[in-house]
């Protein structure tokens, strides 16, 4: 279920009733919605609901799971992971027309998106199975150049990436080769 409380754990309130699974809630750069993951109806989906619970919207509506979705900072776009062509890739979401556009297209597995403070960046993780174990590499796609660049370049697993306030740095979770 999906929860809203103040900062200080006081005033719990839920936001979702129902036997299915949710997860990843994220809130929109005004406060007014929450974009969220569900598996209402088949599989996940992308799902937005006002802030206090009522109003939910389906996003998407795909063959493959469609997971870890965060608003743009401007409102207008939402960025996710889906698996509708089979793999998972990165998607990006106008929300005024509902138009769909293919972010990554890599063999392996791209995933875990998120938008830099300025919107210009998505940072993403990408990677694949070899056969001494999983590699994941942190990226970043420039929306005005549509180029993707390779940050992290560790042997091992780097993910949960998130960007700084002022956007000028990428935190996040890396695991050496033979490291837990």
């Amino acid at each position: 279920e999906i929860w809203v409380m103040d900062e200080n754990g006081d005033n719990k309130t839920r936001l979702t009733n129902s036997d299915k699974w949710q997860a990843t809630p994220a809130w929109s750069p005004d406060g007014e919605r929450i974009v969220f993951t569900a598996n209402y109806v088949d599989n996940f989906d992308v799902y937005t609901m006002k802030a206090d619970g009522s109003d939910v919207q389906r996003l998407t509506d795909h063959i493959g799971s469609d997971y870890t979705p965060r608003y743009s900072p401007d409102g207008k776009y939402i960025v996710y992971t889906s698996e509708k062509n089979g793999n998972e890739d990165v998607w990006l979401m106008d929300l005024e027309t509902k138009e769909e556009q293919q972010i990554t297209d890599y063999p392996g597995r791209d995933f875990y998106p998120c938008f830099s403070p300025d919107g210009n960046i998505i940072a993403y993780v990408s990677g694949e199975m070899e056969k001494d174990g999983e590699n994941l590499e942190i990226f970043s796609y420039h929306m005005d150049t549509k180029t993707h660049y390779h940050v992290t370049k560790n042997k091992g697993i780097d993910r949960f990436v998130s960007w700084s306030p002022d956007g000028k740095y990428l935190v996040y979770c890396g695991a050496k080769e033979g490291q837990a």
